[in-house]
């Protein structure tokens, strides 16, 4: 971004110092040179200002869509986070469970001899 403002400054700065040179070797009296300098140095001004606020507007749009996107991108990573973790959970519980269903049967079937050997 600073990069662009030191361009942009240097352009309104390179445009200001031709419109000069090229009024002060133009044929007219050195009041109304200097009065169209002035002029057009106030006329440049007032659009660099614009220039600036508009650029000021740009850039706080754009800050606040990036924060619209960075609230949902992390509503989406938290929310899939969450999906995630409820499944792992049922795999586990059911994991879980099968285990218990197993070991249950595997002690009934220890008291009741049939895996005792012959």
């Amino acid at each position: 971004m600073n990069e662009r403002a030191n361009f942009l400054a240097g352009m309104v700065v390179g445009a200001l110092a031709g419109i000069g040179l090229g009024m002060l070797i133009a044929p007219q009296t050195g009041e109304v040179t200097r009065q169209k300098i002035r002029d057009r140095a106030d006329e440049m001004g007032t659009r660099l200002r614009s220039g600036t606020d508009e650029l000021s507007g740009r850039v706080r749009k754009s800050a606040d869509e990036l924060g619209q996107r960075s609230r949902t991108m992390v509503d989406e990573l938290t929310q899939r986070g969450r999906s995630a973790v409820d499944e792992g959970s049922r795999r586990l519980r059911k994991a879980y469970e099968r285990g218990r269903e197993t070991i249950g049967g595997v002690e009934q079937a220890g008291e009741s001899g049939e895996n005792e050997p012959v």
